[in-house]
């Protein structure tokens, strides 16, 4: 009785070949067979398409309409859903279209996908775009009314067309409101000083969004010295996961491009030789954008490969949201080509990673420049608040007073602070008044008013011309300071993260050299 080594089907009269399969398994597998070598050739056709496209002439024109060309990706892989226009079932070649022939994008919005992009060709729409990135940069030029051109560089296979994309001129983001300037974060300042220029910065492409369950696919870092790249490290991993259709829209990478890659193991440790002990044990600063997300993979796929990492991240999305609030959109493309960083291939990790370096490189001489402005205007004091700052801290100090945390808040009040707020003044007035309890005594020369609800129910004011006049209030000065700093000083002892957050404080606040002991 044969029995089938594939199916398990037994038989008395089931015809058994040679290879021990009956014939509905042997048929199966020649066709499986069958589509795999269609899948190669047409793999294979459309890597010498791509590898021609790149060495031939461009087909779109430097300049149009005014405009240079600013953008320009000459292989755009487009997949053809011929479901559209009536020529089911056609390929390219057959309904007549040739390299060199004009596509139209048009921009529309569906309620399944709001950021669609169709691509038509002779009126007739052969394909919707499928790459974020491409047809998100589609939608900021047409919106800024800029020109766009788009040209088939190339037609290979039933379901495959190669797209040359040209986009001229930069949109400019216009803010819809006045545009405050955002808080500093001085945690992300002190790191971005203590690298003084030298990071890391990486992404990875994956087989899908699951950090646990899916694994990289791709990764790529490049080494930043004194703020300008040195050194690039790319490599692709045979992963052992199948590539999630969500996954391949966005990077496109087909499992058929991962065979002979190296595996995770050996692409890990290369990449853990790059990086360097520093990076691994956080000593040297990582940059990404969306940095958790690429982080989580990547300690990950290290530890599953016995390098146990504690990587230390600044994320790119996180500071573009901080110092470009009026943005809208913060995916890579849209903050890149917002600061004039041009990108050369779209959404792969070697590309990414390097756009992502520049990104912080333009962020954080942002956020230094807005710092060093920051310390200009604190110090940018009025005669009277510089008297009123230099009696205060000598008085606190031939008090016995530890000054070691006072600093002043210069803006519409001018604020005693030691960590915590201990007082306030108001020197800008057009009578200069300090705010004190209610009930708290003063000799009759001197002029009060009640304070305004918003300063304090509890409070007056105490009107002064000069900061000698604020002698009479000395012994309250000193107690309230004192009561303060104790609990300051307390919590300093304590270490992180109460000396992080006492530090950022202070170094955003006016501390004039007489401060320090």
């Amino acid at each position: 009785m044969g029995i089938c080594k594939k199916c398990g089907r037994k038989g008395v009269f089931l015809l058994i070949g040679r290879d021990g399969l009956c014939g509905n398994c042997r048929k199966t597998d020649r066709d499986t067979e069958t589509t795999i070598r269609k899948i190669g050739r047409q793999i294979e056709r459309l890597d010498k398409e791509r590898d021609l496209v790149l060495s031939a002439p461009d087909l779109t024109p430097q300049e149009v309409d005014g405009h240079i060309r600013s953008y320009h990706y000459k292989d755009v892989n487009v997949w053809v859903n011929w479901q559209y226009g009536g020529v089911y079932g056609k390929s390219c070649a057959s309904i007549g279209m040739r390299r060199g022939d004009l596509v139209e994008l048009v921009p529309h919005r569906r309620k399944d996908d709001p950021e669609q992009v169709s691509v038509r060709w002779n009126g007739v729409e052969i394909a919707n775009m499928k790459t974020g990135r491409m047809r998100g940069m589609v939608q900021q030029w047409y919106a800024a009314k800029l020109p766009v051109r788009c040209v088939v560089s190339a037609v290979g296979g039933e379901q495959k067309l190669l797209l040359e994309f040209a986009f001229y001129g930069r949109p400019k983001f216009e803010n819809k409101q006045k545009s405050a300037q955002s808080k500093i974060n001085f945690d992300l300042l002190e790191r971005i000083e203590k690298c003084n220029g030298h990071f890391v910065s990486f992404d990875v492409e994956t087989t899908g969004f699951d950090r646990d369950n899916d694994r990289i696919v791709e990764i790529s870092a490049v080494r930043f010295i004194n703020w300008i790249p040195t050194d690039t490290f790319t490599t692709l991993i045979c992963a052992e996961r199948e590539i999630s259709a969500a996954a391949f829209s966005v990077n496109g990478i087909k499992r058929e491009a991962l065979i002979g890659a190296p595996n995770e193991k050996e692409a890990m440790n290369a990449f853990a030789c790059f990086i360097g002990h520093d990076a691994i044990e956080g000593n040297l600063l990582m940059v990404a954008h969306n940095a958790p997300f690429d982080k989580s993979f990547v300690e990950n796929a290290l530890q599953r490969n016995g390098i146990f990492a504690e990587l230390q991240c600044a994320d790119t999305l996180q500071m573009s949201r901080s110092v470009l609030p009026d943005l809208g959109k913060y995916t890579l493309s849209v903050v890149a080509g917002f600061l004039h960083i041009e990108q050369q291939q779209a959404h792969r990790a070697a590309n990414d990673a390097l756009v992502c370096g520049e990104i912080f490189v333009k962020l954080a001489q942002t956020l230094l420049d807005r710092k060093a402005v920051s310390r200009r205007q604190k110090k940018d004091l009025s005669p009277l608040e510089k008297e009123l700052c230099d009696w205060i801290c000598n008085t606190l100090q031939n008090a016995g007073c530890e000054t070691e945390h006072l600093s002043f808040n210069v803006s519409t009040y001018l604020s005693v602070n030691c960590w915590h707020l201990v007082f306030r003044l108001k020197p800008r007035a057009k009578k200069p008044y300090i705010l004190i309890p209610i009930d708290l005594p003063l000799p009759p020369e001197f002029e009060t008013a009640s304070a305004t609800k918003s300063e304090g129910e509890n409070l007056k004011r105490m009107f002064f011309t000069s900061a000698q006049d604020l002698s009479v209030l000395s012994d309250w000065i000193i107690e309230q300071y004192a009561s303060i700093s104790v609990q300051t000083s307390h919590y300093w002892r304590m270490g992180n993260p109460y000396r992080r957050e006492i530090q950022s404080i202070q170094e955003g606040q006016y501390r004039p050299h007489i401060c320090k002991k």
